[in-house]
């Protein structure tokens, strides 16, 4: 894939290099926006194992833990009929506590969410973990760390505006038919840009595009409890090539008609080792797909959690909120999609645990949009 500066071209400026960019603010370790956020000094040994007998496989339950300025558990909440799930672990997580990264503190009491999932049942019981918004080895569940933030009155920086992102196509094999490029994005209280770097080596292929998207975009700046700060914060492009991504599922704005206009889908992050790529779909690519059988008569909406696996495949599916008359189609529809499978800190494909609404309009078109994708 050899790439072009289309986007230098089209708005004659010229970007200072990785290494300058570097040099003005070496990268290493963001440390979640400078908060001291909460992560488990104490966790239990996960996966565990346990003997019980009134566990639905699969089940997962979101657990909320009432955590004060010391980092002590002081209570743990949870809906009243997942106790047959919460009971043999309360113990654990009431004796969990928290030490806290550097930055500037958060009012307590905290209140941090947890999942706890049995995944598996063995001849000797269920697998059981328990997940944080930020684990013991300081890596992030993205999900539980901006229901955290949320919840404690942190709003994270974000880009709202973003210029396409241009190269130029060569065909590749099937397992580089897209690329990746990992940003540390530097902004001030007003969310102005400060600075780039590139903390993440041998992405050099695409530096150029993505700075000059980046030095165009508009951010919003952090604020904790309303009030701005400076911060810094990653941000990971994965983009594909016009040919099997013709436009992306979620951005409407670009309506460029150009043969090498690429498509990208955007993750933030808060953390260097958090460098995590989410599941992308595969062919049929867009926002919907076409299925007589499910969509056609079909209206409404249906939330679906799916499993999955390292191939990119389905292996579960849970309706959680849905309209009654597409409970089943939806859940169909779930098992039908093919995904490039989730991307773990090192490199290798992961399982992956998501929520995907789907829209029926009384066609064949269904309408998906992974959650994971939508922010």
């Amino acid at each position: 894939m050899r790439l072009v500066a289309l986007i230098g071209l089209l708005f004659g400026i010229v970007a200072i290099s990785p290494a300058q960019a570097q040099d003005v603010s070496p990268p290493g370790v963001v440390r979640y926006l400078g908060l001291a956020v909460p992560y488990p000094d104490n966790p239990p040994e996960s996966p565990m194992t346990l003997r019980i007998g009134q566990v639905r496989y699969p089940a997962v339950v979101r657990t909320w833990l009432t955590v004060d300025s010391s980092g002590a558990t002081r209570k743990v909440t949870f809906p009243a009929d997942s106790a047959a799930y919460i009971d043999p672990v309360k113990t654990d997580l009431e004796s969990l506590h928290f030490a806290f990264t550097p930055g500037r503190g958060l009012s307590a009491p905290l209140s941090i969410p947890v999942t706890v999932k049995y995944s598996a049942k063995t001849p000797a019981g269920w697998t059981v973990s328990i997940s944080f918004p930020i684990s013991a080895e300081l890596t992030t569940d993205s999900v539980l760390l901006e229901e955290f933030f949320a919840v404690n009155g942190v709003e994270p920086p974000r880009i709202v505006a973003l210029l396409p992102i241009y190269y130029e196509i060569r065909v590749e094999p099937e397992e580089l038919r897209y690329w990746t490029i990992t940003a540390q994005v530097s902004l001030d209280t007003e969310g102005r840009l400060l600075d780039i770097a590139y903390p993440v080596a041998g992405q050099d292929q695409m530096w150029h595009q993505v700075q000059m998207a980046l030095m165009h975009a508009e951010y919003t700046p952090a604020r904790l409890q309303g009030e701005p700060f400076a911060t810094d914060f990653l941000v990971t492009f994965r983009i594909f090539d016009n040919i099997d991504y013709p436009f992306s599922p979620l951005d409407q704005s670009d309506t460029t008609e150009t043969s090498v206009a690429s498509r990208y889908f955007m993750t933030y992050y808060y953390n260097e080792n958090d460098i995590f790529l989410f599941p992308i779909p595969r062919r049929p690519a867009g926002e919907y797909l076409q299925s007589p059988k499910l969509g056609n008569n079909n209206t409404g909406f249906s939330d679906v959690t799916v499993d999955i696996d390292t191939g990119g495949k389905v292996t579960g599916a849970r309706v959680t909120r849905t309209v009654e008359s597409v409970r089943q189609p939806a859940a169909k529809a779930a098992r039908i999609l093919l995904w490039y499978p989730a991307i773990d800190t090192r490199g290798q494909p992961t399982e992956y645990t998501g929520k995907i609404r789907f829209e029926f309009v009384r066609t064949s078109k269904i309408v998906y949009i992974p959650e994971w994708l939508s922010r």
